[in-house]
């Protein structure tokens, strides 16, 4: 029996001897950083829209959180959109009518009524963007917003 108790610490003894090195704790590696969307805020207070955001954006998703300070409005609007060239900030901001001009390609749009304020999230491919906003009832463009610039 004592054969048997010194065999097994022999053999404990030249296991844990032999047992492969652990590894030596290092500091946590950084992970490759993500494309995360860009969020923009839109607020309307009275008859006016402010643009709170980067002047540029990557092409992709963008979420837009909308910040309602006027409450006299049934209902809120925001198209985002691009312009043909030759086309401006100033053509749009003239545009009579709530309608889209015939010069402009709509990328999104999106109406919200106060308490009710689900973020819109578009998809933008090419720029520069511009923001156009609205209230109703009636309906009206109050204000135009942008260039934000697309980058890859």
């Amino acid at each position: 029996m004592e054969k048997l108790f010194l065999i097994l610490a022999v053999v404990l003894i030249v296991s844990v001897g032999c047992a492969p090195p652990q590894p030596t704790p290092t500091a946590a590696s950084t992970p490759a950083p993500m494309d995360t969307p860009v969020d923009i805020t839109v607020t309307f207070d009275g008859n006016e829209c402010t643009y709170d955001g980067p002047d540029t954006v990557s092409a992709g998703e963008i979420t837009v959180n909308w910040n309602i300070k006027d409450q006299d409005h049934e209902k809120f609007g925001l198209a985002i959109v691009t312009l043909d060239e030759g086309k401006t900030l100033e053509n749009l901001d003239v545009w009579p009518s709530v309608d889209k001009p015939p010069w402009a390609t709509l990328v999104a749009f999106a109406e919200t009524r106060p308490g009710s304020l689900s973020p819109m999230v578009a998809d933008v491919t090419e720029g520069p963007i511009f923001l156009v906003c609205f209230t109703a009832y009636p309906e009206r463009k109050i204000g135009v917003l942008g260039p934000v610039e697309v980058g890859d």
